[in-house]
């Protein structure tokens, strides 16, 4: 489960989520919890029951947005949050998973890397890299077309890209070259 902790008035308040209670946790075993940058919104992966959004307006009352319906991928490695709309999932299955909050449920779009992902991180250029049983494996812009990055860049009108004989990586945005 989830325990939350709180100083409130001088006085620690506790809150305890689980699955088996009802409180919404969609498996007891909890493997990541990763924060919303800038929210009080929390992504919360587990080993069975798949993933869900956390927000947390006040201990006494979270609000779990959306739940997984028929986790199908595995147990929960990682998560990279984008936002509290959007993350992406990694899972001990080998799938990478771009996940949505819609109205009543959770949309997710799997893409089997074939390798068991252990953890993830967003590089500068939008680039995830991930760890696997078998090392680093780059997982292009093809997949996180919908990371915003800061100006000049932009993954979504990418049109070409290249590495050259020195490895480095050369990609056009509309008419301009990087």
């Amino acid at each position: 489960g989830i325990t939350i902790v709180q100083l409130r008035k001088n006085r620690i308040v506790i809150a305890t989520l689980l699955a088996k209670a009802g409180q919404g946790l969609p498996d007891d075993i909890v493997r990541v919890i990763k924060k919303v940058t800038g929210k009080n919104s929390f992504w919360v992966g587990t080993q069975e029951g798949g993933i869900a959004l956390l927000r947390l307006n006040s201990i006494e009352r979270p609000l779990w947005v959306n739940k997984s319906d028929r986790w199908q991928w595995g147990q929960v490695n990682d998560i990279l949050p984008v936002s509290d709309t959007t993350a992406w999932v990694a899972t001990e299955s080998g799938y990478l998973l771009h996940v949505t909050v819609a109205k009543d449920s959770l949309i997710i779009s799997p893409e089997n890397i074939g390798k068991s992902i252990r953890k993830m991180v967003l590089g500068s250029t939008g680039t995830i890299w991930c760890t696997t049983q078998d090392g680093l494996t780059m997982v292009t812009a093809e997949f996180v077309s919908c990371i915003k990055l800061t100006a000049p860049y932009s993954l979504t009108n990418l049109t070409a890209m290249l590495c050259d004989s020195n490895n480095m990586l050369w990609f056009a945005e509309g008419e301009s070259l990087y």
